[in-house]
């Protein structure tokens, strides 16, 4: 009996031994990856996020199911970005992603639509593979393709810059131009 009682005892600590040293190679090689440090971890994730901020004198609201900041760079699922100067025109843009950059206001859209609203009551609907906004110069840039309507006219082109200082579009390469009857 004692015999069988030693075995049973040796063989209860030997398996105990084997598990230990698998569970340490275990670990060991997960605290130790080699592309543990390449990993991009974000250094945080916010759901359903609505900020409001005054930039250049405009008020924008940024809205966003999902952001993502890392390495100083916001980065969104479903953007929708509103502006609202002091002379009452605005802009409203709904895109499928985009990013923004805190430190310095800039933005990219990408696949997005929306409505420019002039003070003089002129509406514009837009829609823009990508959309860049310096916030530097306040110019918004549009690639490719941009089409840019009213109720009578269509402008469309592969690029577009809007001067939100001055308030002039242009079609730098060219582009057509459709009038609504």
């Amino acid at each position: 009996m004692k015999l069988i009682s030693i075995i049973r005892k040796r063989y209860l600590i030997g398996i105990a031994v084997i598990l230990t040293a698998v569970l340490v190679v275990y670990f060991w090689k997960d605290l130790h990856l080699e592309y543990g440090n390449k990993i991009p971890v974000p250094d945080m994730v916010v759901e359903n996020i609505d900020v409001k901020r005054v930039i250049e004198g405009q008020n924008w609201r940024l809205k966003s199911p999902l952001v993502e900041h890392k390495d100083k760079v916001i980065y969104a699922k479903s953007l929708d970005i509103e502006t609202v100067d002091k002379s009452s025109s605005d802009i409203k843009i709904k895109a499928v992603s985009g990013t923004f950059l805190r430190e310095i206001n800039d933005f990219t859209l990408i696949d997005a639509f929306g409505v420019m609203k002039k003070e003089n009551g002129t509406i514009y609907n837009l829609t823009s593979g990508k959309v860049f906004y310096e916030a530097k110069t306040e110019i918004w840039n549009f690639s490719n393709n941009v089409i840019i309507s009213d109720d009578k006219t269509e402008i469309s082109g592969p690029i577009g810059v809007y001067n939100t200082i001055s308030g002039d579009m242009s079609l730098p390469n060219g582009g057509i131009v459709k009038w609504i009857d």
